[in-house]
């Protein structure tokens, strides 16, 4: 047994299972997939907890499992949890179709992004903000999830068989290993897991690596052999979606009886933007039950976020909301922040540095110089490597789909397109 390069050989039918590595969306919606084909996955995640990108707050309360190799408890009745987008927020039916199939084939409950009322634009500190009255967006056209973003997530995990999906599992390194048996050649990875109290190796027909690309340029994972150096300066090219952004969220009290959120009864839609921050563009994020909320993107870069701190942006961002929306606004029960340059599981060095100056993914799909590699054993997915959509929940979806159809080929299996 030893490690090989990619010379085309006779395939053997292999019962090892497909590892995937990341358990965001676009990893669940894999495992998702192949078990749908009958094919056996197992799914690594080296955070300990699932959906990636994907957080809606208060979390998930988790098993006393989560970290042992078993599936964190999921919840029914998602849509009237009392939860908060701290990633991605949005999907539109109108070109996302895969999403808006995906949401409607797993029973998850979707709810227009309320923008109905006066617009803010903040002129900053000792001005007065201007008002717009906009046209609402029509029906259906821009979308949110009850329960958070994180419904998907519970959701694609709750139809894998248990012990699935493994947190706390972050991967040191990949072997490509070729067997010479009679009649043909076995191909497959090894795979060196080195979590602080999982350390294993495991053994996987496939790999699929649904983690930002960047991070792979970086070395977050060994390669033997190593990728190929167009690839990995292919991968360094590649912006990692939300990597410079940070989002806030805050949340006022529960309105008394069927009231409606302060902002609202005011006549404001709870959109705005502005000119000084540190919010860039705010919207409304009540749920459909529970207490009223509006969030924003914070329009500070890294650089400036890490020079201020975490207090002083929160104490900014509601004195501009008071400003914006009135005094009320400057009082919220809670402040939640995510600052997505310092997921080190999400923003690489580069992205870091590069800030909101390293733009948006492009779909270009997969690099072809990593098309064949390891005899077909190595793939690349997830969002940033989509062929369209690349950046949204869209592109995460379509990436999903096009690694698995690669796979299913590869092993004559019943394509997985509905």
């Amino acid at each position: 047994m030893q490690a090989s390069g990619t010379t085309p050989s006779a395939p053997i039918k292999s019962q090892l299972p497909v590892a995937i590595v990341g358990a965001g969306v676009s990893g669940l919606y894999t495992a998702f997939l192949l078990h749908r084909a009958g094919v056996p996955v197992r799914v690594f995640e080296a955070r300990k907890r699932i959906g990636g990108r994907v957080i809606s707050n208060p979390p998930l309360i988790l098993s006393d499992s989560e970290g042992k190799g078993q599936n964190p408890t999921v919840r029914d009745n998602s849509a009237r949890y009392e939860r908060y987008d701290l990633g991605p927020s949005w999907f539109w039916p109108g070109s996302h179709h895969r999403m808006a199939s995906l949401t409607r084939e797993l029973g998850l409950y979707s709810l227009d992004q309320y923008d109905s009322g006066t617009y803010v634009l903040d002129q900053g500190s000792g001005r007065t903000p201007a008002y717009f009255r906009s046209p609402s967006s029509s029906p259906g056209s821009m979308m949110r999830l009850g329960g958070g973003m994180f419904s998907l997530v519970e959701a694609l995990a709750r139809h894998l068989p248990e012990g699935t999906i493994e947190t706390n599992s972050p991967i040191q390194s990949l072997t490509h290993i070729r067997e010479d048996l009679k009649g043909g050649v076995n191909d497959h990875v090894n795979i060196r897991i080195a979590g602080a109290k999982n350390k294993k190796d495991i053994q996987a027909s496939h790999v699929i690596l649904a983690i930002p690309p960047r991070l792979l340029a970086e070395g977050t994972v060994e390669f033997d052999p190593k990728l190929p150096k167009e690839a990995v300066e292919e991968f360094a090219k590649i912006p990692t979606w939300m990597a410079p952004h940070a989002k806030l969220v805050a949340v006022y009290p529960k309105p008394n009886g069927k009231g409606k959120a302060f902002w609202r009864e005011k006549g404001f839609s709870g959109s705005g933007s502005s000119q000084e921050g540190p919010l860039s563009e705010i919207h409304d994020a009540v749920p459909v039950e529970g207490r009223p909320a509006l969030f924003g993107f914070v329009g500070w870069s890294p650089s400036e976020r890490l020079k201020y701190g975490e207090k002083e942006l929160k104490d900014a961002a509601k004195k501009q909301l008071g400003r914006m929306f009135g005094a009320e606004a400057a009082n919220p029960e809670s402040v939640m922040l995510v600052d997505w340059s310092k997921e080190v599981r999400t923003a690489g060095k580069a992205d870091v540095a590069a800030g909101f100056a390293a733009g948006h993914p492009a779909s270009k799909g997969v690099p072809k110089c990593t098309e064949k590699l390891w005899n077909g054993c190595l793939h690349f997915s997830g969002s940033e490597l989509a062929e369209d959509n690349a950046g949204y929940l869209e592109g995460a979806l379509g990436a999903a789909e096009a690694v698995v159809q690669k796979i299913t080929k590869q092993c004559n299996l019943p394509s997985t397109s509905n």
